[in-house]
This record gives C-alpha cells, sequence and structure tokens, in this order.
C-alpha cells in the first residue's frame, strides 16, 4: 500500500484482489488533539503490539471524497469501474488486446444506498 500526501490531499492507493485495486482520495488533516492521540496509541497497542507515545508520532485523519474500485470482469475481460459518491459504474470491454470499448453502465457492486 503507498499513500501520497501533498499539501492536504491524499490519495491512497491498495490492491483488493489479484486484478483489482481500490483508490481513495481526501484531505488529510493532521491530529493534533492529546486526548484522541492517546486513545489511538492504547489501541495501537492492543491492535498492533506497536507502543507510541501521544505526541510523538503523525496522526492524520482523512476525509474521504472519492471512492474508485477498478477491476476485470472474468468471463468477458472487459475492465470494471466503479465509483462512490457520484455512483457511476461501468464495464469497458476490450477491443484490441491494448484498448478498452466505450464504457456501459452496469449495476453490480453499487447499490441504491451507495450510490448518490
Amino acid at each position: 500500500m503507498s499513500a501520497v500526501i501533498r499539501g492536504f490531499c491524499c490519495t491512497v492507493s491498495s490492491p483488493a484482489a489479484p486484478d483489482a485495486e481500490i483508490m481513495l482520495r481526501g484531505t488529510a488533516r493532521q491530529e493534533l488533539d492529546h486526548d484522541v492521540q492517546r486513545r489511538y496509541a492504547i489501541t495501537a497497542a492492543a491492535c498492533l503490539g506497536w507502543q507510541p507515545a501521544a505526541g510523538e508520532f503523525m496522526l492524520l485523519a482523512v476525509d474521504i471524497d472519492d471512492v474508485t474500485y477498478i477491476g476485470h470482469d472474468a468471463e468477458t475481460g472487459a475492465q470494471h469501474v466503479a465509483r462512490w459518491p457520484t455512483g457511476v459504474e461501468y464495464l469497458r470491454p476490450p477491443v484490441t488486446p491494448t484498448s478498452l470499448g466505450p464504457p456501459q453502465p452496469v449495476r453490480r457492486l453499487l447499490t441504491p444506498a451507495t450510490g448518490p
């Protein structure tokens, strides 16, 4: 997993499966509240075995603005894209080994509750 923070923008990209990726985009802010850092340090110690000292590490909070899933349809080989909160979801079928056709709307991952 990789994270890039430039100014206040943050992009996190992580493999979701062998043939898929999920990208989160949002706004990062440093969490300076000592009580929040203390509670995080206690939780990290209990769950991770890491013993951080409150105030001696940078803790970030991220407001997620966009989630993008990019995967592949196993049956057709089409690229499958789903985006939240826009509610856009489509397949792009392969036209040649190196190019994709126009988007074809589908509803496989997003439901009315997760769409716009």
